[in-house]
């Protein structure tokens, strides 16, 4: 009975082992889905920023009264 107690005991230790392991091993992978994760929102943020500037400068363009056409070609390419 002893040893089957210690034997049940070891098996148990070593089941736990690997399920706080396993534990590790998750947590690390979402901390580098999160880091992942924030560095992409970081980019897309910049972006929208710039792409939101170029369409308010479009529609300010647009707001303006007509203009010749190498006059708006002018103007685009200052844009850029």
């Amino acid at each position: 009975m002893c040893d089957r107690y210690y034997e049940r005991r070891q098996k148990n230790n070593m089941a736990a082992k690997r399920s706080r392991e396993a534990h590790k091993r998750n947590i690390e992978t979402l901390e580098r889905t999160a880091m992942q994760l924030e560095q992409e929102n970081r980019y897309y943020t910049a972006q929208n920023r710039l792409l939101r500037a170029q369409v308010e400068h479009y529609q300010e363009l647009l707001a303006r009264p007509p203009m010749s056409v190498s006059r708006l070609k002018e103007e685009l390419e200052n844009a850029r």
